[in-house]
């Protein structure tokens, strides 16, 4: 069965996980299969039995499914890697660039996830889950005129744009917080709260 690689750097976080509250789970009503994962690095000293009670009170009810991971520590990590790889017996290799990725995908080794996408070249029943609710995500962009004034009038439209598309991290939602993103000899301040993202600074740099 060919596998899915995919590329997500976020997984090296794990081991800053472990120490959150246990979340109990309740019994599925369906059968739930366990996908095998690698990483990088070494298994926390506590274990992750509180980062899978939590993973599984989110996919078991969402997704029908259990993440299990297996640590493949640095040092000859490229060939443990594509050793993984032609095993079979991962479901999710992230990390690729840690290994011979474009070599194995040419090779047809990996399973091409876009047709199971809904909006993409897909199979007709294909449900995307979580990925479809971005699909038309956008912010509204409240950029004051003395503050765009500072930025060329080439450069307005890219980086109001870049900004719609809300370059926050993914997991901060924190309407308090003020974010910063370069864009070329700009350094652009804003916060984020209620679909709205309001500039409130545009610094330069040395």
């Amino acid at each position: 069965m060919k596998r899915i690689i995919i590329l997500l750097c976020a997984m090296l976080l794990l081991t800053g996980c472990t120490k959150a509250p246990v979340v109990e789970t309740q019994e599925p009503a369906q059968e739930v299969v366990t996908l095998q994962a690698i990483t990088l690095g070494n298994m926390p000293e506590g274990g992750l039995d509180s980062l899978y009670a939590q993973l599984d009170a989110l996919t078991i009810p969402e997704l029908g499914c259990k993440l299990r991971f297996t640590y493949i520590p640095w040092g000859d990590e490229r060939n443990q890697i594509n050793n993984a790889i032609s095993s079979g017996e991962y479901d999710i290799i992230p990390q690729g660039n840690f290994s011979d990725y474009q070599l194995m995908a040419a090779r047809n080794a990996f399973l091409d996830i876009k047709p199971y996408l809904s909006f993409t070249d897909n199979h007709p029943d294909a449900v995307d889950g979580f990925a479809g609710t971005r699909l038309g995500y956008g912010l509204e962009v409240d950029f004051p005129p003395q503050l765009l004034a500072l930025v060329d009038e080439n450069d307005r439209g890219p980086l109001l744009s870049l900004l719609a598309e809300d370059p926050r991290p993914s997991y901060q939602d924190d309407p308090a917080r003020i974010y910063g993103m370069p864009y070329g000899r700009y350094d652009v301040q804003f916060t984020v709260a209620e679909g709205c993202l309001h500039v409130c600074d545009v610094l330069f740099p040395a």
